[in-house]
């Protein structure tokens, strides 16, 4: 995060010093340095990856669940199964926002480098039909991070 607050700065100040010595022309100057704005703000979310999202999501979810209930949270074990139970949770309310019924979900974690952990994939059982697979799967994948290939269907 850090990095990213200081890249977009250069950027800024990149930006504004170029316009600052450029006598004609400022449009295309300025605008040059609005991309580079862009550029220096996206970079950063296009290197991102699932697992790295999931971990900042179960993070947050342990976090939002101490402040709630009091109680520190310290064993991975106990971590996991709060993760595994929040993020089933999640995905029973999408389906029955979608008008799915009898769906049953199992969600496995593992433990990133740093110990905590994240859900991993999911298993989702029930009659679904295609579309509903498309329309949940994409849930799963943009509010979880959890990917494609990590969704079991059947």
């Amino acid at each position: 995060m850090r990095q990213w607050i200081i890249g977009i700065f250069a950027a800024a100040l990149l930006s504004a010093a170029a316009l600052a010595v450029t006598p004609k022309n400022k449009k295309a100057v300025a605008m040059a340095g609005g991309l580079i704005m862009i550029l220096a703000a996206v970079k950063p979310l296009a290197e991102l990856k699932h697992q790295d999202m999931a971990v900042q999501i179960a993070k947050y979810q342990i976090k939002a669940d101490e402040l709630r209930s009091g109680v520190d949270v310290a064993s991975s074990e106990i971590m996991a199964l709060i993760i595994q139970e929040k993020t089933a949770a999640y995905i029973l309310d999408k389906a029955a926002e979608l008008g799915l019924e009898a769906v049953e979900v199992e969600v496995d974690t593992k433990k990133a480098s740093n110990g905590w952990p994240y859900p991993e994939s999911v298993r989702i059982t029930g009659r679904l039909s295609e579309s509903d697979i498309q329309r949940l799967g994409r849930i799963i994948s943009e509010d979880l991070a959890i990917a494609p290939d990590r969704q079991e269907w059947s």
